[in-house]
């Protein structure tokens, strides 16, 4: 009777077993071959199909953060020339920036564009948790804005597709010439999200109150308003199946 191995398979199909540096050096190869550990991967070209979608809707004139190899537009900033060193004007902008930490100063940049007055469009990793969507997607970002692409992308040149979600994020110009406030956002989105309880038949929903003055806001209004959007997603989906 042959005896079953218990446990994960074994990675290294060997009469013996192997080395300490022969370990050391699958290790090694197993971590160029993946996606999650790639040197250089925080600079991803945007599939073709993805821009498309979003430049028929738009109609970019800039590409902010580009190689020359794969620009989107005809307009474009190398890294050599920095976007973010640039002026963006009232051009409407398409920015994939880097994945790495500069894309808080990506973010931070599209947010100042955005009051001089240009439309940035970014496709970034969807992810809530980090500084950059904590400091400026949520409080200054309508929640229409913001699009959770379905399924994985496959980034131009890559064998696999990504390890994470991807969203589009829309920094929309101020019309009015003025700056809105993180206080005046957070207590739109508050009302809002009270409004939308209201109609989906939400039970023990009081409105939520959202102290401060014009350019601060208490911050527990802000996880109130979080937490209320969150479970109302989740409403939404359930009453659409």
């Amino acid at each position: 009777m042959t005896k079953r191995p218990r446990g994960r398979p074994r990675k290294y199909h060997r009469q013996r077993p192997a080395t300490n540096a022969e370990l050391c050096r699958a290790y090694r190869q197993r971590r160029q071959r993946s996606v999650h550990f790639r040197r250089g991967s925080d600079v991803r070209e945007t599939p073709q199909a993805t821009f498309d979608e979003w430049n028929a809707r738009f109609h970019f004139t800039l590409d902010v953060c580009a190689l020359p190899e794969n620009a989107e537009c005809a307009r474009y900033f190398t890294p050599e020339q920095d976007g973010l060193q640039q002026d963006w004007g009232r051009e409407i902008c398409w920015m994939n920036p880097p994945y790495g930490r500069a894309i808080l100063q990506w973010i931070r940049k599209a947010y100042e564009a955005s009051k001089a007055g240009a439309t940035v469009v970014c496709l970034v990793p969807s992810k809530t948790g980090p500084r950059w969507w904590q400091e400026y997607v949520i409080p200054y970002v309508a929640r229409e804005d913001i699009h959770s692409l379905p399924g994985r992308l496959k980034f131009g040149g890559a064998a696999h597709n990504a390890p994470f979600d991807s969203a589009v994020v829309i920094f929309r110009p101020n019309v009015d010439g003025g700056e809105r406030t993180r206080a005046e956002m957070i207590r739109s989105r508050a009302q809002d999200a009270c409004n939308t309880a209201v109609v989906c038949g939400v039970d023990d929903v009081c409105n939520i109150h959202v102290s401060g003055g014009v350019h601060d806001v208490d911050e527990g209004a802000v996880e109130a308003t979080a937490r209320l959007e969150y479970h109302l997603r989740h409403v939404v989906r359930e009453k659409e199946i």
